[in-house]
């Protein structure tokens, strides 16, 4: 039997969120943004893989410059409190983000990881947009660790070089999952 706790006064409090390992959700390059939203019901550590959309401009004059890269991040965050997520995945020249709510309020959602696009698609020498990462290290909902962040990469002949696995780059979008892995940190 668990320990007692307020919640579960048999017993049953140690339970996983989750099971161990077990994908909640993921976005694979979608045509277009998607959302997806999920409970964290109780403490416990998610990884997260977060990359934005891509950008398939190209223009051409005598040479032909190509946008660059989204922005991505990979790591693992410690939900010290219940509260549900928001996982948006960007298609073309959309962001990506994680956002969180507090538990039983879903009226306001803060950005934890913000992962932008390349946005450009009408400059004459798109090569410097590249898409920015933001890391929210002072909300006061989760700790992150073992992280790892990237900008977007600068485009030239041709599209910048994704930050992660081919997505966010040309007519590549963006790719989000999170996983949960334990309980504690």
């Amino acid at each position: 039997m668990g320990n007692r706790t307020e919640n579960h006064p048999l017993g049953g409090g140690n339970k996983d969120a989750y099971e161990k390992n077990q994908i909640i959700c993921e976005i694979d390059n979608p045509a277009a943004s998607q959302t997806v939203e999920v409970d964290m019901p109780k403490k416990g550590v998610l990884a997260l893989w977060l990359v934005s959309g891509g950008n398939s401009y190209k223009w051409c004059y005598i040479g032909c410059n190509a946008a660059g890269s989204g922005a991505g991040f990979i790591g693992k965050l410690y939900f010290k409190q219940k509260c549900h997520l928001r996982l948006t995945v960007g298609g073309q020249r959309e962001d990506s983000k994680l956002q969180v709510a507090v538990w039983g309020d879903k009226s306001v959602w803060y950005d934890l990881v913000v992962a932008t696009s390349s946005k450009d698609n009408w400059s004459a020498d798109p090569r410097g947009s590249v898409g920015t990462i933001t890391v929210n290290r002072s909300s006061t909902f989760n700790t992150f660790f073992d992280d790892w962040e990237a900008n977007g990469n600068g485009g030239g002949g041709g599209y910048g070089a994704s930050v992660w696995n081919g997505y966010g780059s040309g007519a590549v979008n963006g790719y989000g999952k999170l996983q949960y892995l334990r309980r504690k940190p």
